[in-house]
């Protein structure tokens, strides 16, 4: 398995996640890990360069990679270029993750079921680091149509973080679309449609830190701008993807993210465009009639309806903070 850390800056950060890495089990069990320094301004490569000096050992199943600072799809689509493992698995770089729960249940499950996608828990945290150890070690198999059912209802999201997948199921190296934000939600569902065998894993694999200046609470224009580009693709697209998927769960899956983009255009510094846009997503939001869709989805259409929506998530970001 390739585990590939995209690094940007994270001199802090980065240190915590190293030593959980460094405690997998991975002598024996062909895992190698990839660190690609996008351009870093700060320590971070040193914070790298000097833990892998004492920890000889890990040394020798980690790569180094310096680029020029390309954004986080250029430096993901470059691990892949680097990497030769039978699985790869995206781990954000000021992240962490259960090393007892993968030495122990993750990498048997792995070698024993040779699923080509395997979803896992995961768990948000802010400022503590959350306590490591063992919970639910079940895992299940499932098929295509239910694992996208699944993002389709927002049961599981999009993340490139939150699964494992073949290596076999990318065309080339170029995966993400490179200098764009919400670049896995052009990703995850291909890897879904492509995939044979897939599983899950209930127990939390990954802790994700909630950080100000996420792409999620930016408030970055820009950031709004990419989704709805990559929204108009899979709005182009849908007619083949439909093949593969059932279109009320794809037509579920346009809704939230239509909804998900008119949120963050909330929360985005205002300007003419982002007004223009945002008229356009809720004209879009309120003429699409998805079958089924979850509770939180169909309150917030409700809000949107009603004009509330804007300060629903401005008072829930307040108190966030």
């Amino acid at each position: 398995m390739s585990i590939i850390v995209p690094m940007y800056n994270v001199e802090t950060e980065i240190l915590p996640l190293m030593k959980v890495l460094s405690l997998l089990d991975y002598e024996g069990r062909s895992v190698e890990f990839i660190f690609i320094d996008d351009g870093c301004t700060d320590g971070t490569l040193s914070v790298v360069q000097d833990f892998l000096q004492t920890h000889l050992n890990f040394r020798a199943n980690c790569k180094v990679f310096q680029q020029l600072n390309e954004g986080l799809s250029a430096a993901r689509n470059r691990g892949l270029s680097e990497s030769e493992g039978q699985y790869v698995w995206f781990i954000d770089s000021d992240d962490l993750v259960n090393f007892e729960y993968i030495n122990s249940v993750l990498l048997p499950v792995l070698a024993r079921h040779q699923f080509d996608f395997l979803q896992v828990g995961y768990q948000y945290f802010s400022h503590d680091i959350p306590t490591l150890g063992l919970q639910d070690s079940r895992v299940y198999t499932i098929d295509s149509e239910h694992m996208f059912k699944k993002l389709a209802i927002g049961e599981i999201e999009s993340f490139a973080w939150a699964h494992i997948f073949a290596r076999e199921l990318i065309e080339n190296n170029d995966f993400f679309p490179v200098g764009m934000a919400y670049e896995d939600v052009a990703t995850t569902y291909k890897l879904i449609g492509r995939a044979g065998k897939m599983g899950e894993l209930h127990g939390v694999v990954y802790y994700y830190r909630n950080q100000e200046g996420s792409i999620t609470h930016s408030g970055n224009p820009q950031y709004v701008l990419d989704l709805c580009q990559t929204i108009k693709k899979l709005q182009s697209d849908a007619q083949s993807i439909q093949k593969q998927f059932n279109k009320e769960d794809w037509n579920l899956f346009l809704s939230r993210m239509l909804m998900v983009a008119y949120v963050e255009s909330l929360r985005a510094d205002c300007n003419t465009e982002i007004r223009v846009l945002r008229r356009v997503l809720k004209q879009q939001i309120l003429s699409m009639h998805p079958n089924n869709p979850p509770f939180e989805y169909k309150a917030k259409v409700l809000l949107l309806r009603l004009r509330m929506l804007g300060i629903y998530f401005s008072m829930k970001d307040s108190i966030r903070k």
